[in-house]
Formats: C-alpha cells, structure tokens, sequence
C-alpha cells in the first residue's frame, strides 16, 4: 500500500512538474512574441510621430524668404525611422507558407504607409521649378534556406481580400495602400506595380516614394518681384539722373521710383505664385532588391534614414 502510494505520489509530481514547465515554456513564447509585437509597434508609432513633426518642421515662409532651406541631402534628419529587416527561411510549398510570406510583406508595406501618415505629411527640401524623388526605405526582407528561389503567389489577392492589423484601421490592405497626390502632375508620379506574385530568387524592399515638385509660393513670388522691380528702379533712376532730358522724370525718382518699381515688381509677382508652394506625390512601392534599380530610378535618399545605394 505505501509503495503503491509513493508510486503514485511521484507520478502525480511529475506531471505536476511537466505540465509546470509546459506551462512556463508556453508563457516565455507567449511573453517573448509580445515583447517582439511590442517592440514593433513602439518603432511605428516613433517613426510616424518624428515625420509629423518633421512635417510641422518644414521652413516657415519667413525662413524660405531669407534662403534658409536645407540641402536635399540632409533635409530628413529628423525623421527617425530606421529599416526593419524580415528574413524568411521556411518554405515547403505549402498554402500555409504562401499566405505567411504575403501576410510578412502586406504587413510591411501597411507599416511603411503608416509611419508617414498615410502620406499626408510636407517632407524633405522642395527645389523651385524642379521635381526631386525622395525614396526611404522602410523594409528589407530576404529569402533563405528553403525560402530561396520559389514563385510565391497570392499577394495581390490578399491584399485586395484581407483587412490590415487594427493599428492601421479597419480597411482591406489595397484600400489601404492607396497613393497620394496633389495635383495632375503628381498623379503621373504614381507608379502601378505587379503584385501577382513574389519570386524569391530576389530580396524585396519595401520604399516609401516621395516626389515633390518645387514652386515660389504667392509670399515669395511676391518678395522676389519686389526684388527684380527695385532692381529695375535702381538701373532707370540712375539712367534718368545722367539724361539732360528726362530732368523732369529724374526729379520724382530717387528712391520713390525704387519703391515704386518695388511694389509694382511685387504686385506682378503675386499672380505668378503658387499657393502653398509645392505639390507633392506619396506611395509604397514593393521592389526586388537591386541596387542598379534604384540607381536607375534617381531618387534622392536622405543619409539620416539609413541607406543609400553605393
């Protein structure tokens, strides 16, 4: 009776015991997957508050007036968002793996839209009577192992299909995703991209695309023609003092002629400007990695960010 007691004793601890450890495993996976989550989530919501207040940052009207606008280079230094790497290493052919490889890249593509507002946001220098690319890349992700060199279909069904995490709202990841632009020529700017499929031969890159297209706004269309027209003053004041016969002219000119000329300068100017003085284009682009591609594509890509082809 007591050996059988014993017996039974031990084997109620040690299933006591497994289903303790069981039970610890299952909280450090469960803990640790929501360390990663957290951790994840923290960097989106970081990026996207520095690229609202970059935004908000941009150059008043006063400061694009004295010529105070950064270089092209370093116009996103304060955007804080650093690259997310994904690798992928399993892949056994599997409807499971298709939709796990699709999930990892709509995921990334929705997180990318996010961390710049859904590209409602005024980033990077604009350049007068010029359109400048700006392209952040938001994402690498690699295939390995048996991941590598696979045709991986169903993204661009899943993305029309499936709703995005509820971080980025209640929509389907295609609505989502939906590019940006201001104006006619912006629109031109949106890229259409093959989503079909994913061949895995290639790494991805998830790009934040950005073109803005630089114009003087009404402030300082307005400034500059004062400018050119009290130039145009100065140069007739001077000609009408050294001209016996425009005396009679030369005696209201001086320096009411200039501020004459200045305000009229200034008066024409003002129809020649443009509003806010920019337009702007917005998009997530999802691209096989080569750097020859994006040399080819001429986008300028800030050094803070991160990256920049060799």
């Amino acid at each position: 009776m007591n050996t059988k007691t014993k017996k039974s004793q031990m084997m109620t601890f040690t299933l006591v015991g497994v289903l303790i450890m069981l039970f610890l495993l299952f909280i450090l996976l469960f803990e640790s997957n929501l360390f990663i989550k957290y951790k994840e989530t923290t960097s989106l919501n970081n990026c996207r508050q520095s690229t609202m207040l970059a935004s908000f940052k941009q150059p008043t009207v006063l400061a694009t007036l004295t010529g105070a606008q950064e270089s092209i280079e370093k116009s996103g230094k304060d955007i804080n968002c650093p690259i997310i790497y994904k690798k992928i290493k399993e892949y056994n052919g599997k409807e499971t793996d298709n939709y796990y490889i699709n999930k990892v890249i709509a995921d990334q593509m929705a997180g990318c839209w996010y961390k710049f507002n859904e590209g409602n946001v005024n980033l990077f220098s604009k350049v007068h009577g010029e359109t400048t690319e700006y392209c952040v890349v938001c994402s690498v992700i690699s295939f390995e192992e048996d991941a590598k060199n696979n045709e991986v279909n169903g993204l661009l069904n899943f993305i029309a299909s499936k709703n995005t995490p509820a971080l980025f709202g209640t929509k389907t990841y295609i609505e989502y995703l939906s590019g940006v632009a201001t104006d006619v020529e912006m629109q031109k700017k949106i890229k259409e991209q093959d989503t079909s499929s994913i061949n895995t031969a290639s790494d991805y890159i998830v790009l934040f695309y950005y073109p803005k297209k630089g114009y003087y706004s009404e402030a300082e269309a307005v400034v500059l023609g004062s400018k050119v027209g009290g130039g145009v003053g100065g140069v007739l004041t001077l000609v009408l003092k050294y001209l016996p016969q425009a005396k009679a002219v030369s005696w209201v000119g001086g320096k009411w002629f200039i501020m004459g000329s200045s305000a009229v300068g200034g008066w024409i100017g003002s129809f020649f400007g443009h509003g806010k003085g920019y337009e702007y284009g917005a998009q997530v682009l999802l691209l096989p990695y080569h750097q020859e591609m994006l040399k080819e594509m001429k986008c300028e890509m800030p050094v803070p960010l991160g990256y920049r082809p060799d």
